[in-house]
């Protein structure tokens, strides 16, 4: 097999989603369970080598699920959310490896963002 006129091995391909906004209830205490924020979703999903040769991975199917999923519900976590998010895209055949990241932008005026960070992995 080549690639890019080298010689490979293996190939791998991702689908990636950089900060989603959604404006969402997240949080442990009684402020962010009342004051909706914004919350910043990113993935990146591997894929099974075949994957270039089958149907594509359509992206806006996840958009939507984020949408109803989190859009001004309550989550008290980012790692609860993050794991939600993770089964969701595992649940795909096609997917080998989803990271997951959730921030929170507008925390600290300080910093950038808050945030946490999931990599799930099916084993062979």
């Amino acid at each position: 097999m080549t690639c890019g006129g080298h010689d490979f091995v293996k190939q791998s391909s991702s689908l990636v989603m950089r900060e989603f906004c959604i404006s969402m209830y997240l949080g442990l205490h009684e402020f962010e369970k009342r004051n909706p924020q914004k919350v910043l979703v990113s993935f990146e999903v591997e894929l099974i080598p075949e994957y270039l040769s089958g149907p594509i991975y359509d992206y806006d199917p996840i958009r939507l699920f984020l949408i109803d999923r989190f859009a001004q519900k309550h989550i008290e976590t980012q790692e609860e959310m993050a794991q939600i998010i993770a089964d969701h895209l595992m649940s795909d055949p096609r997917v080998t490896c989803a990271t997951v990241k959730t921030e929170k932008p507008d925390v600290f005026e300080d910093v950038g963002s808050i945030g946490f960070k999931l990599v799930c992995r099916k084993e062979h």
